[in-house]
């Protein structure tokens, strides 16, 4: 009955590696809220305009595995997106690297979580499952799975939410103002002017625009003329938010002699203006409750609508134009004795036209008058912007074989047409007034018979 009992206890022991017939198992399972900082805006849904998807998986496993990842909340045809791929094993102990990606254009996504009360957090879960072969394999704890995936390059076409309180800084900038294009004037006074600076909004959220300067500009002349105004210039503006039947709402404020020095700026003839605005969206904070909107494209934006009557000095509108006639190219130069131009005039002005054309040097400088005093005034247009009515002339101008030399050598035409009004006359130009021309030409040649 002697003995000796020896009893040997293992405790604290962790596998290292196992070889073994491994049964079907998720090695992955998670099941997640991923939150997005836009640090910001708080959007409940959005639809993507363009977008992708993208695994990259290393693997050191020496088994096919699966990867199955769906975001329950982001349906395309009312079917979420759901993606399956197959990791593929590592081979001879490496491991083994594979990037798919998945295109995620047009796919509504719910932005709420998991538990749909929150905001900017989609609600995902990726599985990644292991096989079971039947067959002997070995495992270590130096096997390991790395899987990064993310949305990358998303541009939403339409989101739903809290656009959020943030001022955006629109210029210092310039705008080009074509309305004075090549118009000189000696006297320009303005009696009476109708300005409306336009905010318009395209996103569905309340808007304040804070007018910061208004400059116009002359840059032939390099005079500016800045906006004073103290009702609006640095005073908040509220621009109501636009709605998803009328894409755009709108304010007008009325510039006038009486509240600004509007008129000053327009009599410098600007071909430009300065400008410095600021735009504050949701001013007031989430009064919407999280039903702002924004698509793909929208803007807020200002315009400046003039409608400008012009009533002019003694020495009249000024209009002038440098045209190119390519004589010599067309014609043997050097037989013609001489001929008549034709200038073809269309007149949108309201105002009759007095025209002048000259030769230019190659220094712009002018060397010579094709048009006599007489017989060179074209009649006016219509009043009325929206009656095609132009007044319509040609005027003929004998031109010597000198002149035309000259001509086909320096191939530069400057023409200069004087509008005039009839007397204290006050009239209304507008920016779709043209005052056109058309050069044609009879010669006559001289013929060598042989």
């Amino acid at each position: 009955s002697n003995a000796i009992t020896v009893k040997i206890t293992g405790t604290n022991m962790q596998v290292f590696s196992a070889t073994a017939v491994f049964p079907a198992q998720n090695l992955v399972n998670d099941m997640l809220d991923i939150n997005y900082n836009l640090r910001g805006p708080e959007f409940k849904s959005f639809i993507i305009r363009s977008g992708f998807i993208q695994f990259t998986t290393n693997s050191s496993i020496q088994d096919t595995m699966h990867l199955f990842y769906t975001i329950p909340g982001a349906k395309k045809n009312n079917m979420p997106i759901a993606i399956s791929m197959a990791v593929p094993p590592a081979v001879g102990g490496k491991l083994d690297t594979m990037t798919r990606t998945f295109q995620l254009n047009g796919y509504s996504v719910d932005l709420t979580g998991q538990k749909k009360d929150t905001f900017n957090t989609f609600y995902n879960i990726l599985q990644v499952h292991l096989d079971s072969t039947g067959q002997l394999e070995t495992l270590s704890l130096a096997d390991s799975i790395y899987i990064y995936y993310a949305l990358l390059h998303v541009v939403p076409e339409y989101a739903v939410g809290y656009l959020g309180t943030k001022t955006y800084t629109l210029g210092p900038g310039s705008l080009s103002f074509d309305f004075f294009k090549n118009i000189t004037v000696n006297k320009l006074t303005i009696p009476s002017l109708k300005v409306n600076l336009q905010f318009v909004n395209g996103i569905g959220a309340p808007v304040s625009g804070v007018l910061k300067s208004i400059t116009a500009f002359n840059s032939k002349t390099n005079q500016s003329v800045p906006l004073i105004s103290n009702r609006y210039i640095n005073t908040p503006i509220n621009i109501p938010a636009a709605t998803d039947t009328i894409h755009t709402a709108s304010i007008s404020i009325p510039l006038d002699n009486t509240n600004s020095n509007i008129n000053h700026l327009l009599e410098i003839l600007p071909d430009k203006f300065l400008y410095l605005m600021n735009f504050t969206t949701d001013p007031k904070g989430n009064t919407s409750n999280y039903h702002d909107f924004i698509y793909y494209g929208s803007t807020v934006s200002a315009n400046l609508n003039i409608e400008l009557p012009l009533q002019l000095g003694i020495n009249g509108l000024m209009l002038e134009d440098t045209i190119t006639p390519d004589l010599g190219s067309t014609l043997n130069a050097g037989q013609v004795q001489d001929g008549t131009l034709h200038l073809m005039v269309t007149n949108d002005y309201p105002l009759t036209a007095k025209v002048q054309v000259y030769i230019l040097d190659a220094n712009n400088k002018v060397t010579d008058s094709l048009v006599s005093s007489t017989a060179n005034v074209i009649p006016a247009g219509a009043t009325d912007p929206l009656k095609s009515n132009p007044g319509i002339g040609t005027i003929n101008f004998s031109i010597t074989q000198a002149q035309f030399q000259e001509l086909v050598a320096r191939k530069r035409l400057i023409v200069k047409a004087i509008l005039n009004t009839t007397g204290t006359q006050a009239v209304k130009i507008y920016s779709n007034s043209h005052f056109k021309a058309k050069l044609t030409g009879n010669f006559r040649y001289r013929n060598t018979v042989n």
